[in-house]
């Protein structure tokens, strides 16, 4: 069975992040282990008094056991740091003791033009030296511009910009790019996908669905780290992917009265493996 280690922030309540990934790597037949960044009671989209603890204590602590330890993964997932020096612990056991190991990264750190709160050019810094040695980066637009020193655009965006930005991130030592979230207009979104070996650009589109929706990016990046560690094709994945997260988010606008509390992709989880298992059998073909 296949092994993963993610690295990421907790929340009590809401799906995102590793409350969202855990299980579905699950189920999808990939055991996990977890790192956590960051504890919070929920996550931070349209809570208040949220309790957060900044967890790089603890994470030095899990850390410094698992040194003593023969840990093998098939690939670490990141996403969400809370500071610079969780980065640099992370770098300092990867080098150490999973040199090889397929790294994928989420360089969560902003979104619409904006860094989010707390992040300052150091942590751009940082996440510029996992990009570096990532196997696959899935960052926004906004984060592939801060990564990329491009300038960001809220419209008019082409083939040629989506082109542009994923080589730049590719020049900084990733192999395979996919720009998620990308704003085609009003009422598209969509993703692209560029591999440095073919140097080919694909990107898809979607109807954009009405309302705010939290943990769409935390969902994707899940679902494609899921079909890269197994091998997938990921030409192939992202617009399956797509089309069953749009049909989760159709799905929880008519079901669910609190958006805050994510989306319910659980009716949708046999016809997930169901897609995963066919991609599977067409990639042996």
């Amino acid at each position: 069975m296949k092994k993963a280690l993610l690295v990421n922030d907790l929340a009590g309540i809401g799906k995102i992040t590793l409350h969202t990934a855990s299980p579905l790597f699950s189920i999808s037949q990939i055991e996990t282990a977890l790192l956590l960044t960051t504890i919070l009671s929920s996550h931070t989209g349209g809570f208040t008094n949220i309790y957060k603890d900044n967890y790089t204590e603890g994470m030095q602590q899990f850390l410094a056991q698992w040194m003593d330890l023969e840990l093998n993964f098939d690939a670490v997932v990141t996403g969400y740091f809370s500071e610079n020096k969780q980065i640099d612990l992370l770098r300092d056991y990867l080098e150490k003791k999973l040199p090889n190991c397929p790294l994928i990264v989420d360089p969560v750190m902003a979104d619409n033009g904006r860094l989010y709160q707390g992040f300052e050019q150091t942590y751009i810094h940082k996440l510029k030296e996992l990009v570096a040695k990532a196997n696959l980066v899935l960052p926004n637009i906004t984060e592939a511009c801060f990564l990329t020193d491009t300038v960001y655009r809220k419209e008019g965006i082409d083939e040629r910009y989506l082109e542009d930005l994923s080589q730049k991130l590719i020049d900084l030592g990733a192999k395979k790019v996919v720009l998620t979230g990308i704003p085609f207009s009003d009422t598209i979104i969509g993703m692209s996908y560029y591999d440095a070996t073919t140097q080919e650009l694909h990107y898809y589109q979607e109807e954009k669905i009405g309302g705010h929706f939290t943990g769409t990016g935390d969902l994707m990046t899940t679902l494609l780290a899921i079909c890269h560690i197994k091998g997938l094709p990921l030409e192939k994945a992202i617009p399956n992917m797509m089309t069953w997260m749009n049909q989760t988010l159709r799905y929880t606008l008519t079901h669910q009265t609190d958006l805050r509390m994510g989306i319910l992709y659980e009716p949708f989880i046999l016809e997930l493996v169901g897609i995963i298992n066919q991609l599977l059998k067409e990639n042996v073909s």
